[in-house]
């Protein structure tokens, strides 16, 4: 009973002390907060409505406008391949040698067989003229020389198709066949493509194929995020029936070293709407969270957004704002919530 008074005496001795402590520690922190932040210099901007395009995407593949399977057109081993895929060459440059001692042999003989005929016509011309020969001797042996430069002219044409030759400026892509091969007419054996002169190939669903038309304008995400304009330069005018799609050939100006293959979005307008928009240099981040400071009766206090698409210096607003409500952009210094506007 003594020790439970003893007990009750020290509590009621030492709660005044809590007390005041706590009591110390908070009107400290109410010190702290009554800080009022330093006047800020900003630019104003107005949250306002806009009608924008609204996109479908596709995917597309880039392609070279100038490409081409390599390949012989005689039969023959193959004696040297002088490029390897990566290298760059030029019209012109020599690509495959295939064997050509057939066709070199056929070419000498074609040429005796002209030389042959050629003595001959000479003689006879000779003989004509001291009326050794008749008319006739004459002519038909100058019909043999014409069949014979004929038959030296396709034996040439020929031997000639043993070098493979570049068709146009452009990069070695790909190698299928092997030197000791036997190179046959057709079948590839490197494939070439101009990397200067692309174009984006997309399969389009006959639902969006309505929306475009040779020569309209349309976007093109890049693979590193860029849009960049281009226009529809072809438009199959029947749809595979399989897959109910159209074959569409996109150009657009290369100006990001982008390479045959690689994937892109076109951005197919399909309609039309109005949406809300602050610049993008508005919105900044506190962690995962988007947020921009509104303006209001000279201060500015922070505001939690979503944001939507991009269009130019222009983010779409989702939600958090509402049209008219003046935005406060950075002027190179904090926005911090509940600052002054400085005058």
């Amino acid at each position: 009973m003594k020790i439970s008074r003893l007990l009750a005496l020290s509590i009621t001795l030492t709660s005044p002390l809590i007390f005041t402590s706590c009591k110390s520690n908070h009107a400290g922190h109410g010190t702290h907060s009554d800080h009022s932040p330093e006047p800020v210099q900003v630019s104003v901007s107005e949250a306002h409505l806009q009608e924008v395009p609204i996109y479908n995407e596709v995917i597309g593949i880039i392609r070279s406008r100038f490409r081409a399977s390599v390949a012989p057109k005689v039969t023959g081993e193959i004696l040297k391949i002088h490029v390897s895929p990566g290298k760059s060459v030029s019209k012109g440059d020599l690509l495959v040698e295939l064997s050509a001692m057939e066709f070199s042999t056929k070419l000498q003989q074609a040429q005796a067989a002209l030389d042959k005929v050629r003595r001959d016509l000479q003689r006879e011309e000779k003989l004509l003229i001291d009326q050794s020969s008749t008319q006739i001797a004459v002519e038909d042996l100058k019909d043999q020389e014409r069949l014979t430069k004929a038959i030296v002219a396709e034996a040439q044409t020929f031997l000639s198709y043993t070098k493979i030759h570049a068709p146009f400026d452009g990069v070695i892509t790909r190698k299928f066949g092997n030197e000791g091969d036997l190179g046959l007419p057709g079948t590839p054996v490197l494939e070439i493509e101009d990397f200067d002169h692309l174009r984006v190939e997309a399969d389009i669903p006959e639902a969006l194929a309505n929306f475009l038309e040779v020569k309209s304008s349309i976007k093109v995400v890049l693979p590193d995020g860029k849009i960049e304009d281009a226009s529809v330069e072809e438009i199959a005018p029947s749809a595979d029936p399989k897959s109910r799609t159209f074959p569409v050939k996109i150009g657009f100006s290369n100006t990001h070293d982008l390479k045959s293959g690689q994937s892109v979005k076109i951005q197919i307008p399909v309609k039309k709407a109005e949406v809300l928009l602050v610049p993008r240099s508005a919105i900044s981040h506190w962690g995962q969270i988007e947020r921009v400071f509104v303006v209001d009766e000279g201060y500015i206090h922070m505001r939690i957004v979503k944001t939507g698409d991009v269009y130019g210096d222009s983010v779409e607003i989702l939600s958090g704002l509402t049209a008219g409500e003046e935005i406060a952009l950075h002027d190179g210094g904090e926005l911090i919530d509940g600052a002054p506007i400085a005058k």
